[in-house]
C-alpha cells in the first residue's frame, strides 16, 4: 500500500465539506497527484479488515485500557442508484423492515475511555443470485455466498423453501466471505472507499484525543480556517 497516498486521501475526506472526488484531490494538491494515480490507488488492491488492523494498531496500543471493549455491529450503506453486483445488492434493512439497495458492512470497534476505533471490517459479499416466481407470480431474489453451499440450482431453490415461505420477496442470507473472493475491479472501487472512510475516522478519533477536543470542535475549527482561506482570497480578487 503507498503509504503517502493513504495519508493523503484520508486528510482530502478529513478536510473536506461536501463531495470527494480523485479530480478535486488532485485540483487540491495542484496536480502533484494526478486524477490516474487516485483511481489506481483505490482500485489496485483488496484492502480489508487486516488491512485495517495494520494500519490503526499503533493508534490502539496507544490508546487501550484494561476496561476497553469490542463493539461489533452492521450496517447497510444504501446505494439506491448504483447497478447491482456482488457487492450492493438487495438486504433486508431491519431498522427500516423493508429491502433495500446498498453494501452491507460489518465492523468491529474498540472503545476506550471515550474514544472509539475502528479495529477491522468485512463485507458480506454475495455472489450468487437466484430469480424464483412465487406462487402468486410475484417475483423473489435470493442472494448467496458460494462459498457457503454447492451452487446448484435445486439445492438453492431447496433452500429458499425451507427457509422462507415462497410469497417472501427479497430476502437475503448474509455470509461472511471475504472480500478478496470479490471478483471485479468495479467491487473493489465501490468497497475501498468504505475502508478509506474507516480509516479517516480512526485518524480522526486520534486527534481528538490528542488534542482532547469532540469531533464537531475539530470540524468547526478547519470550517474556520478553510472560510478565512475563502474570504482572504476573495479580498485579493477584489483589489487585482
Amino acid at each position: 500500500m503507498d503509504k503517502h497516498l493513504l495519508e493523503l486521501y484520508s486528510d482530502h475526506l478529513l478536510s473536506s465539506f461536501g463531495a470527494t472526488t480523485a479530480t478535486g484531490l488532485s485540483a487540491l494538491v495542484d496536480g502533484a497527484v494526478s486524477h490516474d494515480q487516485v483511481t489506481r490507488f483505490l482500485s489496485g488492491a483488496d484492502y480489508d479488515g487486516q488491512t485495517l488492523w495494520q494500519q490503526v494498531k499503533p493508534l490502539i496500543r496507544d490508546l487501550q485500557q484494561a476496561d476497553g471493549v469490542l463493539i461489533v455491529d452492521d450496517t447497510i450503506q444504501q446505494k439506491p442508484h448504483t447497478d447491482e453486483n456482488a457487492l450492493i445488492c438487495w438486504q433486508y434493512d431491519h431498522s427500516q423492515n423493508r429491502s433495500v439497495k446498498g453494501i452491507n458492512l460489518l465492523h468491529c470497534v474498540y472503545h476506550a475511555d471515550g474514544v472509539s476505533l475502528p479495529v477491522t471490517l468485512d463485507f458480506p459479499v454475495l455472489l450468487l443470485r437466484q430469480v424464483f416466481t412465487n406462487q402468486d407470480g410475484s417475483t423473489g431474489t435470493l442472494y448467496l455466498a458460494c462459498s457457503d453451499l454447492p451452487c446448484e440450482g435445486p439445492t438453492v431453490e431447496a433452500i429458499y423453501q425451507k427457509r422462507w415461505n415462497v410469497e417472501t420477496f427479497h430476502k437475503t442470507l448474509k455470509s461472511h466471505a471475504a472480500l478478496a473472493k470479490a471478483p471485479t475491479r468495479r467491487v473493489r472501487t465501490q468497497s475501498n472507499p468504505c475502508f478509506m472512510a474507516l480509516y479517516a475516522a480512526a485518524r480522526l478519533e486520534g486527534l481528538r484525543s490528542k488534542h482532547r477536543l469532540k469531533h464537531f470542535a475539530l470540524r468547526a475549527r478547519l470550517y474556520l480556517k478553510a472560510i478565512r482561506s475563502a474570504f482572504e482570497e476573495l479580498q485579493t480578487l477584489k483589489t487585482a
